[in-house]
């Protein structure tokens, strides 16, 4: 599976703050906080900053579009998708921890959906 690398080199004051909190939101309610990011902060983010809430939004749209098919799925999907949930959820963790303290932000590529 390929990965974006995207080293966040935040230039406006508060956008490393605003990234940390919409990479830990998106524990919680999935692609809803980047994908406001964005769309509604486009004058409060570089370039870096738009590519990861834009590829954080891809990736958790891919979880949820997932998700729904195993809830529809027979069997195979109902055995599925607690593990499906399992490692979209893992993955937003460890892309947070990213966002929060590395110097790098590693977000697998599954589909491109916002660019």
């Amino acid at each position: 599976m390929a990965t974006t690398h995207i080293q966040p080199n935040f230039e406006l004051p508060n956008e490393g703050n605003i990234m940390r909190i919409v990479g830990l939101l998106t524990i919680f309610f999935s692609f809803i906080p980047p994908l406001i990011a964005y769309f509604g902060l486009t004058n409060n983010l570089s370039p870096e900053g738009k590519a990861i809430s834009a590829e954080l939004t891809n990736f958790n749209v891919v979880g949820v579009i997932a998700l729904i098919v195993c809830s529809v799925v027979p069997i195979i999907g109902w055995l599925l998708f607690p593990l499906v949930w399992i490692y979209f959820l893992v993955m937003d963790i460890i892309i947070a921890v990213q966002i929060v303290n590395g110097p790098e932000v590693k977000i697998p590529i599954i589909l491109q959906i916002l660019k």
